[in-house]
């Protein structure tokens, strides 16, 4: 019997690594819908070729786009439990699987088409290619596409913020607290220092769990002191006032 399809909207709502993440974003990254549409922005040059490249730019972000769609009906695909009347179908309109392994790896290799065609949606695509290695358990292979992407993004684009979140968050999984700490650092001066309570909130929460109670004290105090109106100003208390039960029972743990 198939599984319910699942419309892209309500993927993008699934409580899966990725959509948390993308969640968190989204008091500035606004529509996200805007970046993945077929959308071409021609810097000015020379006029002697300005036919030429205009045709070849609206080629290439038009094949992009195609390839686009097909992978995320591709990534909306359903996953069906095949029997003698029910089939999988990855080529359907829209496409089923056997199993979710090869439905995210489908998804992967879509994605991937994405890159290979180039335009205006390569980095969002690598972004989703980062998702579907870590659906498929490949935690190394997301973390190099997270790298990689964000070498390649400007600390001013709208992705640079999900690029970084998730890659902390993926050190983060693997222990790697202090890499986890680096990595949401190169957030603090991005957009104007926009993030920088958010950044002070999650490397304070990672010090704390590495037992340096005295950095994690000043990077909260800093955020509840700056940021009077940060939308984790209350998660920010509530890790400051962990952190006080914490101090206060230090000294009867060393009497004992």
């Amino acid at each position: 019997m198939a599984k319910k399809k699942i419309s892209r909207k309500e993927l993008l709502r699934e409580d899966d690594a990725f959509v948390r993440s993308a969640s968190q974003g989204a008091q500035w990254l606004g529509d996200h819908s805007s970046q993945l549409r077929t959308v071409l922005v021609l810097l000015t040059i020379v006029v002697a070729s300005v036919w030429g490249g205009l045709e070849y730019s609206e080629m290439v972000d038009s094949r992009a786009s195609e390839a686009l769609r097909d992978a995320f009906a591709t990534r909306d695909g359903e996953i069906v439990i095949e029997s003698d009347t029910v089939k999988a179908s990855p080529k359907a309109t829209p496409p089923t699987f056997p199993s979710s392994d090869e439905k995210w790896r489908a998804t992967l290799a879509a994605f991937e088409k994405v890159v290979a065609e180039g335009g205006g949606m390569v980095s969002v695509a690598k972004l989703y290619i980062a998702d579907a290695h870590e659906q498929i358990g490949d935690l190394a292979a997301a973390r190099a596409v997270l790298d990689t992407l964000a070498g390649e993004l400007s600390p001013e684009d709208t992705l640079f913020f999900l690029v970084i979140e998730r890659l902390a968050t993926l050190r983060e999984t693997d222990k790697d607290l202090d890499g986890a700490i680096a990595t949401w650092d190169r957030l603090r001066g991005a957009r104007g220092g926009f993030f920088t309570d958010r950044v002070s909130f999650h490397q304070a929460r990672l010090k704390l769990e590495l037992g340096q109670h005295a950095d994690a004290r000043e990077l909260l105090e800093r955020v509840q002191r700056d940021y009077p109106s940060s939308s984790i100003r209350e998660d920010t208390r509530v890790l400051l006032a962990d952190l006080e039960v914490k101090g206060s029972a230090t000294p009867s743990a060393t009497a004992e």
